[in-house]
């Protein structure tokens, strides 16, 4: 099913769509998810390099998390699925929060991205009964965690002086 922007009725309904689609990354025919984990990448280095780390980087995951649910929760609504393939602004908080402390460099990007698409799909506890959820809830949660374990496991390799930083 193609989305219908004639089916959100008010601009800020169409805002919401265009957001929760990742900007467009959802629309792409196969792999979406790994197309809104690709746009998070240039918004994660961009926040990193104006707001720093720490706590000004935290607001910033907290506030993608919130659009994410109230964007998540429009499409929903709007486009009658209870998880539409083509909301990937979910991609886009659980990018974020996998870059929580990570030094950033290309490898861990790639790290950040390969492990963030690999808890994405295989959802380890609790991200499958979070993905239950009703509306933008249960479609970003289960990203949410996605994003804790890709976070803790870059951690763990770093800790092990196997990190992906060079």
């Amino acid at each position: 099913m193609s989305p219908d922007p004639a089916a959100a009725r008010t601009p800020p309904e169409r805002l919401a769509l265009a957001v929760a689609s990742g900007f467009g990354s959802g629309l792409v025919p196969f792999a979406s998810g790994t197309a809104g984990s690709l746009v998070a990448v240039p918004l994660v280095i961009g926040w990193r390099h104006w707001a720093g780390d720490g706590a000004p980087y935290l607001l910033g995951c907290l506030l993608w998390a919130a659009l994410a649910v109230i964007c998540a929760g429009v499409a929903v609504r709007v486009w009658r699925e209870p998880d539409p393939a083509r909301v990937t602004v979910d991609e886009i908080a659980g990018m974020f929060v996998t870059f929580i402390g990570v030094p950033l460099s290309w490898l861990s990007v790639l790290a950040g991205l390969f492990f963030f698409r690999l808890y994405d799909v295989l959802k380890p506890f609790p991200a499958r009964r979070l993905e239950r959820l009703p509306g933008g809830w249960g479609v970003t949660l289960d990203d949410l965690v996605a994003g804790l374990y890709a976070a803790a496991t870059i951690h763990l390799l770093l800790r092990l002086g196997l990190g992906p930083v060079r």
